[in-house]
């Protein structure tokens, strides 16, 4: 047998998986790359389905986050602290977003 059947075979198999369901795990996997990124800038709380951790606390930014602004970044407008704290909340918030099909409007959007 050929593989040209083969492939027609598995192409036909692949047309049946609904468009919706593709989309959703589109999302999905890059809402969690999105969150296992925010995740790096919290401490004190974690829900990792992934790795399997899970610590509930109150979330503070990590120590590390700060000096990373402080030292790498040095936002010009902000104290470090405040930019680090805006990226956290970004991207925790981002990653939800993303997962529930919504986009962030890009600037050429907004003309």
């Amino acid at each position: 047998m050929s593989i040209a059947p083969r492939i027609k075979r598995l192409i036909t198999a692949m047309d049946r998986v609904p468009n919706n369901f593709i989309a959703l795990e589109g999302r999905y996997s890059v809402a969690a790359e999105d969150r296992l990124s925010a995740q790096t800038k919290v401490e004190g709380y974690a829900l990792n389905i992934v790795s399997g951790e899970w610590t509930l606390g109150w979330p503070r930014l990590s120590a590390s986050v700060v000096d990373l602004f402080r030292e790498e970044y040095r936002p010009p407008w902000l104290p470090p602290k405040w930019a680090a704290l805006a990226a956290a909340w970004g991207e925790n918030i981002y990653c939800r977003l993303s997962a529930a099909g919504h986009r962030l409007p890009l600037p050429g959007r907004w003309l």
